[in-house]
């Protein structure tokens, strides 16, 4: 659900950037195709997450069905859900507000680097592409999407909002830096929480 929920949030977003600021996004030859891939790789998992729901709707499933227990599971969970409205409305607008803090720690770490030449990027221009670049490096290219996002950044804030490349390559790896360091002390809180929860659990 998470996932589900996850997926459907950022297809929002991703909508209303191509509907809001399409053209901006089409200003240069190079940004256009970014745009049109992320929408494509967006409408494919959003297809392929219809034929899921699709094929849950019959009553029996083939044996042979590629991730037949997967699809199952998926059905349990959105079963449970269904049954909850308003516990679904809460965790996707809870998943909106979480991309969008993800997108302005991005943000933050750009502006904590030197002013470029040209001026600070608005921040609704920044926000206008990370949908974008969130969509492409969620294909597992690359190991976290790094290199990936740093190309994206370079391209995207360089022809749409002339940030220098090396600036927009290091503000990509200044926010993955950020994000991965608050990953590791999660981590860390979660196997020192894990023991205890158990011990209560058993109680």
């Amino acid at each position: 659900m998470d996932r589900l929920l996850g997926l459907a949030s950022l297809v929002v977003l991703a909508a209303m950037v191509g509907l809001l600021r399409f053209r901006w996004l089409n200003h240069a030859a190079r940004t256009a195709h970014i745009t049109y891939l992320a929408l494509a790789i967006l409408g494919g998992v959003t297809l392929c997450a219809l034929l899921v729901f699709g094929v849950m709707g019959t009553r029996t499933l083939p044996r042979r069905l590629p991730f037949r227990h997967g699809i199952v599971e998926i059905g349990k969970a959105l079963r449970l859900y269904r049954e909850h409205p308003t516990m679904i409305v809460s965790a996707f607008l809870l998943t909106i507000f979480s991309h969008l803090a993800y997108y302005v720690s991005y943000y933050c770490a750009l502006r904590s680097l030197p002013s470029p030449p040209g001026g600070e990027p608005r921040m609704i221009d920044f926000l206008s592409i990370m949908p974008l670049v969130n969509t492409i490096t969620g294909v597992p290219i690359s190991f976290g999407g790094v290199g990936v996002r740093e190309t994206l950044f370079q391209t995207l804030l360089g022809q749409l909002a002339h940030v220098p490349p090396a600036l927009a390559a290091i503000s990509a790896t200044l926010g993955y830096a950020v994000q991965a360091s608050w990953g590791m002390v999660g981590g860390v809180a979660y196997l020192l929480m894990r023991p205890a929860r158990a011990s209560a659990g058993r109680r």
